[in-house]
């Protein structure tokens, strides 16, 4: 049978009649060319879920970027207005469609800070010239913290204008879920979360961090133009401390610095930061060394994610340098005694976890692998589903924490299949972070069923009337196993089938 009967030919050439269709909007818009060419730039190394491509016209060129996030749109060209009258080497937005998800940016090329310090084989050399490199990287960086703030409506951020507890909670949870609970067996779970708590107290102790945070400055959100830096992927900056920014860049996963490097690039930094603002140096350092620690378990959440379930190695690879950063800072004396469960959990790591994990996917196919996965959406109301297959294997999760769109007239009489649902779910509800939580506890399950040659695996996901919320993830759960595991997947929607929606 030829592809064409699947339908994939079609919907591929679809979904380039669109873009190419946008494109030509955009590029119209700016400039008032044609549209000639289009090409579609992909990075593996990349974490970001937007899609770019570069566009040209007969005389101009520029980057196109496809991201269905509308808030996340809106504070990158907000964010971007507002550095670009700062004088800083931003992006610039030459236009946008924001219902369609799409905006026409300043064509940067394609040479990052990374990409300039990487030799043939493939890591990046931390010699005197990358030292210089960074040394004026660094001194950049308070110009976007204070200067970046001053008339900027945090409000506009995304996803929240501060980095609080609540967003700090959020990076611990990543670390916790996807790098802890895959590498050690027993957690435990009430002191983690204590342990948690102390060190937010230790990251908040300051009523002032009302300054810019980037939250990944690092080399390569830096590209090099004109033999100038320009700066990228900022649209989740928000107010907060000075210190988790110039950790982020002294302690990353890409370029590992000697101490004697850190420490020249640390002594920089404060340099041009007390060109701006007095700051207590003790305190500072205090700070800073518990931000580091921070941004390192972060890193391996992200990490442990973007390797582990997203089978992107290039992140798995990086795990070991962010066990050794940990290693080291954890071993400084001062190390609180408050905090020291952390230090019992990376003690506990057996070698494998510490030089890079990765669930790999061994692309089982129909035709060898018997287990059938069954998922399945329901509503609370009428009970969770019973156990079909009798061995009574699986999973239930509970939807209901997640923005309920069908609180809204206009989405009452849809579900969790339609676009506007999903928009919105995707948009303004935390069901993407739910999600993330779910694959990174099935994913392992799955792997394992399929090693010891199990059958069945139930799959269920319920809401308060199992119509939008439970749907929409058990569509998108059930698309995550196919794409990854390549085997029979049932979807199953009870309450839309009784009510004849499906």
């Amino acid at each position: 049978m030829s592809l064409n009967a699947y339908g994939f030919d079609e919907d591929k050439k679809l979904r380039t009649d669109e873009l190419q269709k946008q494109a030509k909007l955009l590029l119209n818009k700016w400039c008032g060319e044609d549209l000639e060419k289009i090409e579609s730039i992909n990075s593996k190394s990349s974490g970001s879920h937007r899609k770019y491509h570069r566009v040209f016209g007969r005389r101009v060129k520029a980057v196109l970027c496809e991201n269905k996030n509308r808030r996340e749109n809106e504070a990158f060209i907000y964010l971007s207005k507002i550095f670009r009258d700062n004088n800083l080497n931003v992006p610039a937005i030459y236009s946008h469609d924001l219902d369609l998800g799409i905006y026409l940016v300043e064509d940067l090329g394609e040479q990052t800070l990374y990409d300039t310090l990487r030799n043939p084989w493939g890591w990046a050399e931390v010699d005197f010239e990358a030292v210089n490199h960074f040394k004026k990287v660094v001194s950049i960086l308070p110009k976007f913290q204070i200067d970046g703030a001053q008339r900027l409506d945090f409000s506009k951020c995304y996803p929240v204008p501060k980095f609080d507890k609540i967003s700090m909670k959020w990076d611990f949870n990543y670390f916790k879920y996807y790098f802890l609970k895959q590498a050690i067996e027993e957690i435990e779970e009430d002191v983690l979360e204590n342990t948690f708590d102390e060190f937010i107290k230790l990251l908040l102790d300051s009523d002032d961090d009302n300054y810019f945070v980037y939250r990944d400055f690092q080399s390569r959100n830096i590209m090099l133009k004109n033999d100038d830096y320009y700066f990228i992927d900022y649209q989740g900056g928000r107010m907060g401390a000075l210190q988790y920014d110039l950790a982020s860049i002294l302690f990353s996963g890409s370029i590992k610095f000697t101490e004697d490097q850190r420490k020249i690039l640390y002594e920089t930094y404060l340099t041009e930061l007390s060109r701006k603002i007095k700051i207590d140096i003790e305190k500072f350092e205090r700070r800073f060394y518990f931000y580091a620690i921070f941004r390192v378990l972060q890193l391996l959440g992200a990490y442990s994610f973007r390797g582990g379930i997203q089978l992107k190695t290039d992140f798995s690879n990086k795990i070991p340098n962010a066990v050794d950063y940990i290693d080291s800072l954890l071993s400084d004396k001062r190390f609180p005694n408050s905090l020291n469960y952390l230090k019992v959990l990376f003690d506990s790591l057996d070698r494998s976890h510490r030089e890079g994990f990765v669930i790999h996917n061994k692309n089982i196919s129909l035709k060898t692998s018997k287990l059938k996965v069954t998922v399945k959406s329901f509503s609370y109301k009428d009970g969770i589903p019973e156990d079909t297959n009798g061995n009574g294997g699986g999973f239930v999760f509970d939807c209901r924490s997640i923005n309920n769109p069908g609180r809204l007239e206009e989405y009452k009489a849809l579900t969790g299949r339609d676009k506007e649902v999903i928009s919105f779910l995707e948009t303004k509800s935390e069901a993407r972070e739910f999600l993330d939580n779910v694959y990174s506890t099935i994913t392992p399950s799955i792997q394992n069923y399929l090693e010891r040659d199990f059958e069945n695996l139930a799959i269920y996901f319920g809401c308060t009337g199992g119509q939008h919320r439970s749907v929409y993830c058990a569509e998108k759960t059930a698309e995550m196993i196919r794409q990854k595991f390549n085997i029979s997947v049932e979807v199953i929607h009870r309450e839309l089938e009784k009510s004849g929606k499906v």
